[in-house]
């Protein structure tokens, strides 16, 4: 059974992943928000093996109990200290203009880009298998406009 602290961070955790979501998508460029999501899921997620890892070992210093106590304080330290910060300084980088706008591949490397996803669709073909693409962060194709630059410039259907 939770306690009452576990039931309000469980309860509350849909409600921050909306306002976290909601402010990225507010402040970040459109060109830039594939990127954006992208790096928050790999830090967020990406630090699950090492928070296991600290509370292991937290754990078995100071039994259930103090790591909990530990993790409850950090939680409370990053919402109460860090975080209106963070929030500030972002909303102040967006008033000034400072976010710059995603770079844009050339034609050249466009043509590069989407020879190599025919390759790539053509090596998927002779293991059988039916290749797609995914318009996200990472491959430079991140909106319809772009996914349609790629298949106009696809030198073999895709």
């Amino acid at each position: 059974m939770l306690d009452g602290g576990g039931a309000f961070i469980y309860a509350a955790w849909p409600v921050n992943n909306i306002c976290d979501l909601s402010l990225r998508q507010a402040v970040t460029p459109p060109a830039l928000l594939g990127r954006v999501n992208s790096a928050m899921h790999l830090m967020f997620h990406g630090v699950f093996p090492a928070g296991a890892l600290a509370a292991g070992a937290i754990a078995g210093t100071t039994g259930i109990r103090g790591t909990m106590a530990i993790g409850g304080a950090g939680l409370m330290n990053a919402v109460g200290n860090l975080a209106p910060g963070l929030v500030a300084a972002l909303y102040n980088a967006v008033a000034r203009g400072d976010l710059a706008e995603a770079p844009h591949l050339s034609p050249s490397e466009w043509d590069q880009l989407a020879e190599s996803v025919c390759q790539a669709a053509e090596v998927a073909g002779e293991h059988d298998l039916q290749a797609t693409f995914h318009l996200h962060a990472g491959t430079w194709v991140e909106s319809r406009a772009d996914l349609a630059e790629l298949l106009r410039r696809a030198p073999a259907p895709l």
